[in-house]
């Protein structure tokens, strides 16, 4: 495929267009050594892709213990005060599911639990979103499909960091701007959750696209966060930095301060 085609085919990638097969072409074409200097960007970006493939994504683990404590039967529940519940929030949920199902199955081992049909599918929901979106099924998912799963989220689950988590990674780390855009403005919903307000904060420092830039500092001066300034402060410092981002960041620094 001659050079010319490739750009081409990278303009369809970024706007969501591709195929799985052009996507993969893609993948293929920019691990290879040389590619024109105009090229280099999008070879640097797709190989920080391939390396984030086997690194494990920091997070959450507690939607497990989330639907095990939901599928608890009445009558043996047990209470916790609020620095107990603390420390266990803490503690991996495989952990913690084997004793509280060590605990149930010694109180009466005969007893078990009617599996509920809304928990178990709110489970498959997450499973299946955290599947999606994560960056070893980026040979299997297309961009369109991405956006798609971004913007239906996980409804009615109780394991709302586990959903921001994932889509906090994906607003840091997906290949297509469009999917980077889509988790920005979904991960607005849960913008009570401090974990949110510092990844936008942070994620000023990782992203380099304008339009990725400009919705992180309007989404930022919207929720007034003033933790923000420094970071929105070195964003306008950056060198080659759009004049029309250097002069919205210079503006919100004006209103956060």
């Amino acid at each position: 495929m001659k050079w010319d085609n490739i750009e081409v085919l990278l303009e369809r990638y970024y706007d969501a267009e591709t195929t799985l097969e052009e996507e993969n072409y893609l993948r293929a074409y920019f691990n290879q050594t040389e590619v024109p200097a105009n090229l280099k960007p999008a070879q640097e970006q797709f190989k920080f892709m391939e390396t984030q493939r086997n690194v494990k994504l920091t997070g959450y683990s507690h939607d497990e213990w989330l639907f095990a404590k939901m599928e608890e039967p009445n009558g043996r529940q047990f209470f916790l005060g609020r620095d107990s519940i603390k420390f266990l929030m803490q503690i991996a949920a495989s952990v913690l599911l084997v004793t509280l199902g060590f605990w149930f199955g010694t109180r009466n081992p005969f007893a078990t639990a009617t599996p509920n049909p809304e928990v178990a599918a709110l489970r498959k929901d997450l499973q299946e979103f955290k599947k999606v979106l994560s960056p070893h099924a980026l040979q299997s998912v297309t961009a369109a499909e991405r956006i798609q799963v971004v913007k239906e989220g996980v409804k009615n689950t109780p394991a709302d960091k586990e959903v921001a988590q994932v889509l906090i990674n994906a607003m840091n780390f997906d290949p297509n701007v469009n999917v980077r855009l889509a988790a920005c403005e979904s991960l607005f919903q849960y913008r009570h959750l401090p974990m949110v307000r510092e990844a936008y904060i942070q994620s000023l420092q990782i992203q380099t696209d304008p339009n990725v830039q400009a919705m992180l500092i309007d989404i930022l001066v919207a929720l007034k966060e003033k933790q923000a300034v420094d970071q929105v402060k070195k964003l306008s410092q950056r060198q080659n930095l759009q004049p029309t981002i250097k002069l919205k960041a210079q503006q919100a620094i004006g209103i956060l301060i």
